[in-house]
């Protein structure tokens, strides 16, 4: 990191401490100091702050207007907070042609919540490869770490819908929800899953903790693929509290 760039990265990181430490003022301070020197992370934070409005007086479209500066940076998180804020009409006029874009735009950036809402947005069209397209979207969101994606991904894998039947994996998908405190419908809880075998034979670990492994040596080509590109991509998020 340049030198220009450093003081910025660490008022946006001391504004984030603060933000979890309840210190919203604070925050507030730190971020629109790295936001008005152009780092991105800072003014999607600040946008936030004020669209929410989670500061006193805030001004929802001056957060718009950050939000939009940080869009021009290409910063993923904000190009999806805008389609979000769009979709619900809030703020920001709905374009449908326009949110799409966004979303894909935050996807194709590695995004995991536009990757799901990607891939639900082609889960039901007629086209076979957006369905397959939909899919691969929640292999990258599922191994970005995304829940959502990961118990979309597991219903697929365990109908085989769009993709080619795979139960143990989904099984330790949906074991690693579970230990998270997910809450699953009875009818795919653990126990009612007996084909868990409770153990990977590979490193003896709980099943659940191997659902990486699984995803990389998984008998889908997909798999395969989201995997290994998984690899060489990567997004700068913020990590709101």
């Amino acid at each position: 990191m340049n030198e220009t760039a450093r003081p910025k990265h660490a008022e946006w990181r001391e504004g984030q401490a603060a933000m979890k430490a309840g210190q919203i003022a604070r925050a507030h301070e730190l971020f629109h100091k790295a936001a008005s020197a152009g780092f991105a992370p800072a003014q999607f934070d600040l946008g936030r702050l004020l669209v929410f409005g989670l500061v006193e007086g805030a001004d929802a479209a001056e957060g718009v207007e950050w939000l939009r500066r940080a869009e021009a940076q290409r910063h993923a998180p904000a190009i999806y907070q805008l389609a979000t804020l769009a979709m619900g009409e809030r703020l920001v006029p709905f374009d449908p042609t326009q949110v799409l874009e966004r979303v894909r735009t935050a996807a194709e950036a590695g995004h995991s919540r536009a990757l799901t809402t990607l891939a639900v947005f082609y889960g039901e069209d007629p086209s076979a490869d957006l369905r397959a397209l939909g899919t691969l979207c929640l292999e990258h969101a599922a191994m970005r770490g995304d829940e959502v994606a990961m118990a979309l991904l597991a219903f697929r894998l365990v109908k085989g819908r769009d993709v080619a039947a795979n139960v143990p994996r989904a099984a330790a998908m949906l074991d690693l929800l579970t230990s998270r405190g997910l809450a699953l419908p009875a009818s795919v809880a653990p126990a009612q899953r007996p084909w868990v075998s409770g153990n990977c034979r590979r490193c003896r670990c709980h099943e659940w903790a191997c659902w990486k492994r699984l995803q990389v040596t998984g008998t889908n080509s997909a798999s395969r693929h989201a995997s290994a590109s998984m690899r060489s991509t990567s997004v700068t998020s913020s990590a709101w509290p």
